[in-house]
């Protein structure tokens, strides 16, 4: 197993349902892919394509793809109060992003989550909610 350059970890795990059946039985095993946190600024499609092709590699064939998502969202026009001078405003771009890659599942409990105040949080629930995130493939 390869480490995804945009985490810290990658863990795969595959998980038999335990009714005996074999593992190439459709729908015996369950594929984990679980990654440490994405800190990205900008949407990797455009900065840095390789990194999401080589994500799509190595989250490929995983059933449940997950990662942190240690950033606050809000579009350019919103307007939003940072909690200190020098929070770092994600565009929603970088959730596209990260679907292109295959990830289906998000954390976003995490200390980035109040960086752009209460509008923030919300508008990062938002917008992950449109591109259902935690949905099946």
């Amino acid at each position: 197993m390869r480490k995804l350059v945009i985490g810290s970890l990658l863990v795969a795990l595959g998980l038999s349902n335990g009714a005996g059946q074999n593992a190439s039985s459709p729908g015996s095993t369950l594929r984990i892919a679980l990654v440490g946190q994405a800190l990205i600024h900008e949407d990797l499609r455009r900065v840095a394509p390789f990194a999401v092709e080589q994500a799509k590699g190595y989250l490929q064939g995983a059933d449940v793809r997950f990662t942190n998502l240690e950033t606050a969202l809000a579009p350019k026009d919103m307007v939003v109060e940072p909690r200190t001078p020098g929070v770092h405003r994600t565009e929603p771009e970088v959730l596209d992003a990260l679907k292109d890659m295959g990830f289906n599942l998000l954390s976003l409990s995490n200390n980035h989550a109040w960086d752009l105040g209460a509008k923030g949080l919300l508008a990062t629930i938002g917008e992950v909610s449109k591109r259902s995130f935690a949905r099946p493939r």
